[in-house]
């Protein structure tokens, strides 16, 4: 008994030392683990259709002309990320006002009957609607990203969210691996499908389920476990403005107050009254000053919204422009590998591509897992995200020169594409998890649906348009000859444009390494000016507060107020 007791402790200590290895520390493993799986999710449901979709072109009858199923394939392979860009945005503003965890389950449920709808596909339009309404209900991840953004903090982040890029390119060498096996089970596998089967008359039905069933598994966990963050619970979303809206309707009352005080102090102490007789020259004073202020007041509150933004923005796009680079990259080799070794490629199969993703994804997980990490804590995030792009605009550039040789030493290419893609998948993952921690650290807890939602949207929109250019640009290079307008154009491109990363990344701030600074609010997320200079210390602050929550009633009852405040300022 003594022996097995040593044992189960022995146990139990190596699980907690895994978990603290593995598992970021700090997070409720019961939401980790449903966001995560959404995640893999995404990249299952994105790239799944990626072996099959020229072969259900044909079989839905869109065209017998093989020379165009590559044009019917484009608007359904295009079709996820252009509604998903569409809805990421307007999905994270929902997420704001009936909170994260209602928005992350009606999308799981969603996808759900969208990945059915599209394996009982019987013709073109109705494949085209499915995928589309599955690139509308996918649009919740940067819901999750927020979800997860809200639980975390310096300890935990990196280390987080490093997990989004694992968990989605594990899910895309899954889906493109099980597209690849089930689909078309009564040809590939007749002894288990019969022809007149279900699968059989739906020939793309049996990946599409398999996919549903682990939606429907995410979906009953996230019910079960998943909870709403303090942060993002309804009626904790509009709390700040309501104080606000509290705290300026007891200025003005006060003022008002004050106000009726000094004109009654002011009638009797005066030796003559003339209430029929008013001063119109100081009324009109009074009411072209409080114009004066209240057009000051809402210029500052569109520049401090400008401000507010530019950087989050500006990382929406920077995410963008790395969605853009990796998913031309990732169109780029299979159909470069794929090509004849006299035109330039490596005259690889199917099924040797297939091995060399398997690779990439061992890469990525270790990467994720163990390597991560240490390199973003010792170097911090922005010198990882310039080192990544410094690493990977050469790899590119001598990608090409593998097919050199091709005709010579078989050997010799296996060993450079294997390294190739264990390097760029180490680099790959590690520049895009930084780029979305960007996103995160650059605004606080009230913002960062809509950042994420902005940032969802972006790159969802660049990873459709990067596959339709770089493709062509691959079979144009393959009809000319000489460096550099050959075979090795696309990958010069696709290194240009990695460097071009590395500079947009110059002048970011180094706030950016850590996440914001305050958890609900702070000086750059309101609207207020702090004018330190002077007497009037409080005066701008006040000011710009009642200049943004007022709203409509008469400009000479907010002049009062503001020169109480001024008074407040010079006796402070």
């Amino acid at each position: 008994m003594g022996d097995s007791g040593d044992v189960r402790t022995a146990v139990r200590r190596v699980l907690r030392a895994l978990r603290g290895v593995i598992l970021p520390p700090g997070v409720p493993p019961r939401k980790l683990f449903p966001i995560l799986l959404m995640l893999f999710i995404e990249g299952v449901a994105a790239t799944s259709i990626m072996a099959y979709v020229p072969y259900m072109v044909l079989d839905l009858g869109v065209t017998s002309d093989p020379q165009k199923v590559g044009y019917y394939a484009g608007f359904i392979s295009s079709s996820f990320f252009i509604c998903q860009f569409a809805s990421s945005f307007f999905i994270g503003v929902l997420s704001d006002k009936i909170g994260r965890r209602p928005v992350l389950l009606s999308g799981t449920l969603g996808l759900f009957i969208s990945m059915l709808l599209f394996g009982f596909s019987w013709s073109y339009p109705v494949a085209l609607v499915a995928r589309s309404i599955n690139g509308l209900m996918d649009g919740n991840m940067g819901v999750a990203k927020t979800y997860l953004g809200e639980v975390t903090d310096s300890t935990n982040r990196i280390q987080t969210f490093a997990f989004f890029g694992l968990m989605y390119g594990i899910g895309s060498i899954v889906g493109s691996t099980l597209g690849g096996l089930t689909a078309r089970p009564a040809i590939t596998m007749p002894k288990v499908f019969s022809p007149k089967g279900l699968f059989g008359k739906f020939p793309y039905l049996l990946p599409n389920a398999i996919i549903a069933v682990l939606v429907l598994v995410n979906f009953i966990l996230g019910y079960i476990f998943l909870t709403e963050n303090q942060h993002s619970r309804p009626e904790n979303l509009t709390k700040p403005m309501k104080q606000l809206q509290e705290e300026e309707r007891n200025l003005t009352s006060s003022a008002h107050d004050d106000d009726g005080l000094r004109t009654s102090e002011d009638a009797d102490s005066s030796p003559v009254s003339s209430p029929t007789e008013p001063d119109t020259s100081t009324a009109a004073s009074s009411t072209s000053h409080t114009r004066h202020v209240l057009c000051s007041q809402y210029s500052s509150t569109l520049f401090q919204t400008i401000r507010k933004w530019a950087l989050p923005f500006y990382m929406c796009c920077l995410y963008a422009f790395n969605g853009f680079v990796q998913t031309s990259v990732d169109a780029l080799f299979p159909v470069w590998a794929a090509a004849d070794v006299n035109e330039g490629g490596l005259g690889f199969t199917s099924s040797q591509i297939g091995l060399v993703s398997a690779v990439g994804g061992v890469s990525m997980i270790l990467t994720q897992l163990f390597i991560y990490k240490r390199i973003a804590k010792r170097i911090k995030l922005l010198w990882t995200n310039r080192l990544c792009c410094l690493v990977l605009a050469p790899l590119f550039v001598a990608v090409p020169f593998i097919s050199l040789l091709a005709p010579a030493c078989s050997g010799c290419v296996w060993a450079a594409v294997l390294s190739y893609v264990w390097v760029y998948q180490l680099f790959r993952q590690c520049g895009m998890a930084v780029v979305i921690t960007f996103i995160v650290n650059a605004v606080c807890d009230e913002d960062m649906a809509k950042a994420n939602g902005i940032g969802q949207s972006a790159v969802a929109l660049t990873r459709a348009v990067g596959p339709s250019l770089i493709t062509p640009m691959l079979a144009w290079s393959f009809h000319n000859t000489g460096m550099p307008f050959d075979y090795h154009f696309p990958f010069f491109f696709v290194a240009a444009m990695q460097l071009l990363g590395a500079l947009l990344t110059i002048h970011l701030p180094t706030t950016l390494n850590e996440p914001h600074k305050s958890k609900s609010g702070c000086s750059s997320c309101t609207t207020t000016t702090s004018n330190t200079s002077g007497d009037g210390a409080a005066t701008d602050e006040v000011a710009v507060q009642l200049g943004v929550m007022h709203t409509g009633r008469d400009e000479a009852a907010l002049l009062p107020a503001v020169d109480d405040v001024e008074a407040n300022g010079k006796q402070l």
